[in-house]
């Protein structure tokens, strides 16, 4: 799954990482009155800062709907 960040500045973020994981992060800063670091697979960090975030939601990410896309591929029925 992946989580969809909206910021208050109008900025979109799509994150790869689970409902749970992101809830223990964002709680920690938002406690901590740290930041949220995010590492993307070529080693970049990207710190949001916790007060920015406006709303999330979960979405499948790209990994998900390829393989929803295939479950829902309509497939002959022999007869």
């Amino acid at each position: 799954m992946a989580i969809k960040v909206k910021l208050q500045q109008g900025e979109t973020l799509t994150i790869r990482v689970d409902a749970e994981t992101w809830n223990r992060a964002f709680k920690a800063a938002l406690d901590s009155g740290g930041m949220i670091q995010v590492h993307n697979d070529d080693g970049h960090v990207l710190a949001i800062n916790p007060q920015q975030v406006v709303y999330l939601e979960e979405v499948p990410d790209e990994a998900d709907q390829q393989v929803e896309s295939a479950a829902r591929r309509p497939e002959p029925v022999a007869h």
